[in-house]
């Protein structure tokens, strides 16, 4: 995908120095970048969605993802200066190296920035038809929570693209452990709903009510957390009907039998 150097100094400001050297060593990042997102849409599908004019913007928005990710993975590699207007590359021996500090406080903005467009990305892709009933769609969203605020909250982490991977099998188990109670049909219904943008607004509450449930399972202290959400979803039943027609709601109404005297099928000795 072409990136203009305006369209990057528009992105990533700190970045601005007329001699263009910043652009050209980062745009030699820009594949390193791009495969980052390769896991939830390519090159392909951006162009076909530019080509329907792309009223989501979602292609600047990958591009704003692509220059932030960029420029954060060039950092350690540049000899950077600090200038009036942001950072320029040392081409001369009377100005003075950034500072350590500065350059690490730039790249953590750099990093939670591409992390935040990334969520933006995945925000503009959901309601799109030819994204969420893909392959890679599927894919991605195999939890509740694959946006990196959400999975920051849940950890206690800085929002950075590292989330993703790195927590996202054990959110997948707090979710399976807590489909015992729910239904793993209601969970799959709600993660649809993510893929999709199509929560309504009672399965958005549940969701905001499993994210804190994750978040305690996570740290050791969700006990009974789960049977609290069960009451949530039976006391509003019909909001749920994933639930309402899985097995595990009828193994959780089933009626135990009661041996009695006066009953044909009494048992002596029971």
């Amino acid at each position: 995908m072409d990136i203009s150097r305006e369209f990057f100094n528009k992105n990533c400001p700190a970045a601005i120095e007329p001699s263009g050297k910043i652009f050209e060593a980062v745009s030699s990042f820009f594949p390193e970048a791009e495969r980052l997102v390769a896991g939830v849409i390519d090159d392909a599908m951006i162009d076909s969605i530019a080509e329907e004019h792309d009223p989501n913007g979602i292609a600047d928005i990958f591009r704003r993802f692509i220059c932030l990710q960029a420029l954060y993975l060039a950092v350690p590699h540049l000899d950077l200066v600090l200038t009036p207007t942001g950072f320029g590359v040392v081409s001369t021996d009377t100005v003075a190296p950034a500072s350590a500090e500065r350059v690490r406080s730039l790249r953590t903005a750099l990093e939670r920035d591409s992390g935040l467009a990334f969520d933006e990305l995945f925000d503009r892709l959901a309601p799109l038809t030819e994204w969420n009933t893909s392959v890679k769609a599927h894919r991605f969203v195999w939890t509740l929570f694959p946006r990196l605020q959400d999975i920051a909250d849940i950890t206690g982490e800085p929002v950075t693209i590292t989330l993703y991977p790195l927590w996202s099998p054990d959110i997948n188990g707090a979710e399976r452990n807590l489909a015992v109670k729910l239904s793993p049909e209601l969970l799959q219904h709600l993660r649809d709903g993510v893929r999709c943008a199509s929560l309504t607004d009672a399965e958005t509450r549940l969701v905001g009510m499993i994210k804190g449930y994750v978040k305690a399972y996570l740290n050791h202290e969700a006990l009974g957390m789960d049977l609290k959400l069960l009451k949530v979803v039976e006391d509003d039943i019909k909001e749920f009907p994933a639930y309402e027609k899985s097995s595990t709601c009828h193994a959780n109404h089933f009626e135990r039998y009661e041996n009695r005297k006066e009953d044909s099928c009494f048992f002596f000795g029971a």
